[in-house]
């Protein structure tokens, strides 16, 4: 039988036993939860189980039915999954908060499509409000804001509890071509945090200034643009010229 890693924090006491499979029920509803896998578990797919990898992220789907297996979907696939190679020695599971946060932040376009996939809410905020969008635009991700950014529905000027928009965070950081995808993706411009500060306000680094100043130009008429289609160093603004 495979043994499990089993963590260093309790004395190895033997492979994980696998429970008894009862007949199937009928699911009972359940918010959709994630857990971190503590163990490797391989399935027999011809009994309706999910392999999974140790660490890997499991959606849980219907904890409720049977307390020793879960209904759960991983990388596209559903299927049965022992809850003892989930718990942890405190009998708890460890879910996770936020994981479309998590991958935003890191960079991590896997598990951000997973989230996106199992219809993950894309506007969900966390302690501090933020959204996915506004760890993206901080963390500099553009590929990870883009695809955020195609979800239908995204809110692209939702502030948090200071105040901030993804723009805010975009500009405060000087990710410029974040700015500008924010920028295509018209976000609120004149928003103001707790502050009262707009995004413009926060740029520091030179090419998110001039996408700033491109922007303002083109909400003033001063410059022309053909479907949004430029950029910001193609243009040489200077302080005069914004006076």
């Amino acid at each position: 039988m495979f043994k499990p890693k089993v963590p260093t924090s309790k004395p190895y006491e033997g492979p994980a036993i696998k429970p008894s499979k009862p007949p199937p029920k009928p699911s009972k509803p359940s918010n959709l939860k994630f857990v971190r896998a503590l163990f490797p578990y391989e399935g027999q797919a011809d009994e309706g189980e999910l392999s999974f990898g140790e660490g890997a992220l499991l959606f849980i789907i219907d904890d409720q039915s049977d307390p020793n297996w879960w209904k759960a979907r991983s990388q596209g696939k559903e299927g049965l999954v022992p809850a003892n190679y989930l718990i942890n020695s405190n009998g708890q599971s460890p879910f996770e908060q936020n994981p479309i946060h998590d991958a935003a932040r890191r960079g991590n376009m896997d598990l951000l499509e997973e989230c996106i996939l199992n219809k993950i809410p894309v506007n969900a905020i966390d302690v501090a409000g933020n959204t996915a969008l506004h760890w993206a635009a901080h963390s500099g991700h553009l590929d990870c804001l883009k695809r955020i950014l195609a979800v239908p529905h995204v809110k692209t000027s939702l502030r948090n509890r200071v105040g901030d928009t993804p723009l805010h965070h975009a500009a405060w950081k000087g990710h410029h071509l974040c700015v500008q995808a924010l920028r295509e993706a018209e976000a609120d411009f004149e928003a103001l945090n707790e502050e009262g500060q707009r995004p413009m306000a926060l740029a520091q680094e030179t090419e998110t200034q001039k996408e700033f100043r491109i922007w303002q130009k083109v909400r003033e008429g001063s410059v022309n643009q053909v479907n949004c289609d430029y950029n910001a160093s193609d243009y040489e603004l200077s302080d005069q010229e914004d006076q």
